[in-house]
């Protein structure tokens, strides 16, 4: 496993998947710098769309710019992303996937991490360029 630190992420690259969670010295809210910075990362360095494994409960607020932003690009990046939350509180991932504007993306909720990586598999591995 390799980790990228970036001002508001930390990435963690797995064989067949790549998880991205927030970093415990960024800010509040992601807006549309930290997204781009992101994602030219996973563009230098892999074949695209990869899948993504985050913590719902660690994830925060966007930008209403980086929403948008997210929502039109994301599929270009993202083949799948698995969400789990360590704290257990139920969340839905249509919900998720409207919340982000997300559509052609695979998404999917789970209250365990092993869960999420097992049903990720299925859009691995990752293919690094």
């Amino acid at each position: 496993m390799n980790a990228k630190k970036f001002s508001h992420f930390v990435l963690r690259i797995y064989d067949n998947y790549v998880e991205i969670n927030k970093s415990s010295h960024g800010g509040s809210d992601t807006d549309d710098i930290d997204l781009y910075e992101l994602w030219d990362f996973l563009e230098e360095n892999f074949k695209l769309p990869i899948p993504v494994l985050t913590t719902y409960s660690k994830c925060y607020s966007f930008s209403p710019e980086a929403q948008l932003d997210f929502g039109e690009i994301a599929k270009k990046y993202y083949s799948a992303i698995a969400m789990f939350d360590e704290n257990n509180v139920e969340v839905s991932s249509d919900n998720i996937a409207k919340d982000l504007f997300l559509e052609g993306i695979q998404i999917k909720t789970f209250e365990l991490k092993e869960d999420a990586i097992s049903w990720l598999e299925a859009y691995g591995p990752i293919e690094k360029l």
